[in-house]
């Protein structure tokens, strides 16, 4: 809550290989970026200028503010301190790809790739921080949602169930899906193919 894990730009992956002494940031790779905003600066900005937006910019940055605190209001506490700079991180990456392009305003392209990189760092910080402070039935609840939404939003009970496997007990699996369906998060509904006489059933998500 004190605003430490949401001044970083988080990057999600998993490693193939056992690396105990990872390499350093490329440290020329950095110096060739500063320089070349320097020289860029040097060239075009010979003295201080205010960072304008262009007219297509702001109406791009505005869509996208306005349905970032839309997400931000449905979040916990918790989970919106974690991604409460995405804004202020679109608008840097903007302005830097704006003045590598000897630009003195915020482009219309620089805005719309900036945001598609906020977008990708806020869902990475939501997803490795978003179990933060869940009790193990609301993790049980959460991986189902995600299952089903990675799934179009539909499952079948039995697919599901083998789904989570090892990772919850069939209490604890029953349980999320009796939650799950009383918030009205869920549905289960018997299967329309099942021509048995005992009717299989489909979780279907309803909002998540």
């Amino acid at each position: 809550m004190g605003g430490f894990v949401n001044r970083f730009l988080p990057i999600e992956g998993m490693s193939n290989k056992s690396i105990p002494f990872p390499d350093p940031p490329d440290e020329e790779s950095a110096k060739c970026l500063a320089a070349e905003l320097t020289r860029i600066i040097d060239e075009h900005l010979t003295l201080p200028v205010e960072m304008k937006w262009s007219t297509g910019a702001k109406r791009i940055y505005e869509k996208f503010y306005n349905a970032w605190r839309q997400r931000q209001s449905c979040l916990s506490n918790e989970m919106a301190a974690v991604t409460n700079r995405i804004p202020n991180h679109v608008v840097k990456i903007a302005m830097v790809y704006s003045i590598l392009d000897g630009q003195s305003e915020i482009t219309d392209d620089a805005i719309a790739t900036a945001i598609k990189i906020g977008e990708y760092l806020e869902g990475t910080a939501l997803n490795i921080f978003g179990e933060t402070g869940v009790s193990t039935q609301g993790r049980i609840e959460r991986m189902i949602i995600t299952r089903l939404q990675n799934n179009r939003g539909t499952m079948g009970l039995r697919e599901l169930r083998l789904d989570i496997g090892g990772k919850a007990d069939t209490n604890q699996f029953n349980q999320a899906l009796f939650n799950l369906e009383k918030a009205d998060m869920i549905r289960l509904i018997p299967s329309l193919n099942d021509t048995k006489s005992k009717q299989k059933k489909v979780v279907f998500l309803l909002r998540a």
